[in-house]
């Protein structure tokens, strides 16, 4: 994985934790939870496809 997709992928990481921190702490509306679910998932989700198209090899 380039520096540059690694660097992307662990601020994605951080802002996901800060995400389940906030979650944890239970000071907002279930809709809120919600959201944040939803982007932990989106984050996630670019994550696992930049790690997929790193080890993807065409040969096997």
């Amino acid at each position: 994985m380039t520096q540059g997709k690694a660097q992307v992928n662990m601020l994605r990481a951080q802002e996901c934790a800060g995400l389940f921190a906030q979650i944890s702490s239970g000071d907002f509306s279930a809709s809120g939870e919600q959201k944040r679910l939803i982007r932990i998932e989106e984050l996630a989700a670019r994550m696992l496809a930049d790690i997929q198209e790193e080890n993807y090899d065409p040969e096997t």
